[in-house]
């Protein structure tokens, strides 16, 4: 069986009658064309010196273009790092900048809720002492309907013993002339009515209108206070408005510069290269 195998090898690698015939004809062809001359060996070398010629131009304006393609690249090479090297600064500044941002925002806010628990306090202490004098107030108007009603009937009844008296007065000559000679005979508001040791409806320690201008006092300094109390709401009103503005402001900032952060790194890409 191997045998077999390595005639057919054999047999496949000898040439056929046709291959033999074709190198043949190729041999008598070579004898047949005349040997080259040196004319053609001179042309030849023209043309491969001109070859030569066209391909060192050409290498030329390769070397020309790389050298240029080059200084190009250098170029766009030195402005992306610089360009780099500045957005790395801007970024350290925004990085700085969105730090401070909110240390101030917690600062303001660690004060805003500070400021808002000291107002409130406040608030519900003079809302207190607003009530209180409120309170006082009422007793103090309660006071003075109760003096003034006391006071027309005390009037009431000075002016009809007056008018009695000017009546007896009248009727007798010798007391006319005794009160006309001492002029003890005034009106009301000279006579009893003012004086309480001559007038014996009337309180001996102090009139009505004494009592009047002292609860008038009071009332004048519980107006002042509750005044002051209203200045000082509207105060701490308007101070919790200004720092609610700041707050709004730094928040504010911190967004923009967070956005101007994402901006920077979104833009901090290398160009692409020109060739």
């Amino acid at each position: 069986m191997d045998r077999v195998r390595r005639f057919a090898v054999c047999f496949a690698q000898l040439p056929n009658q046709k291959q033999r015939e074709v190198k043949r004809k190729e041999v008598l062809q070579r004898e047949s064309q005349p040997p080259p001359t040196i004319e053609k060996f001179k042309k030849e070398n023209q043309l491969l010196q001109k070859a030569s010629i066209r391909l060192e131009q050409e290498n030329d304006i390769l070397a020309h273009e790389l050298v240029t393609s080059k200084i190009v690249l250098r170029k766009n090479l030195d402005q992306v790092e610089d360009k780099a090297e500045q957005l790395n600064q801007e970024l350290q500044g925004a990085g700085q900048q969105l730090f401070r941002s909110m240390e101030e925002v917690q600062v303001q806010e660690e004060e805003t809720t500070l400021l808002k628990d000291i107002i409130r306090t406040q608030l519900e202490h003079a809302e207190s002492r607003r009530k209180k004098a409120l309170v006082i107030m009422a007793q103090y108007k309660e006071i003075c309907s109760q003096l003034s009603s006391r006071l027309e009937a005390e009037e009431v009844q000075a002016e009809a013993a007056l008018d009695l008296l000017k009546s007896q007065v009248g009727e007798c000559e010798h007391c006319q002339v005794i009160f006309e000679e001492v002029g003890q005979l005034r009106p009301p508001s000279e006579g009893w009515g003012s004086n309480p040791d001559q007038n014996p409806d009337q309180n001996p320690d102090q009139n009505p209108e004494q009592k009047t201008s002292a609860l008038q006092l009071p009332q004048e300094a519980l107006e002042q206070e509750l005044a002051q109390v209203k200045i000082q709401l509207v105060e701490a009103q308007c101070r919790i408005q200004d720092l609610e503005h700041q707050q709004d402001a730094l928040k504010s900032e911190f967004h923009n510069t967070q956005n101007w952060f994402s901006k920077a790194l979104r833009t901090l890409k290398l160009p692409p290269v020109q060739h």
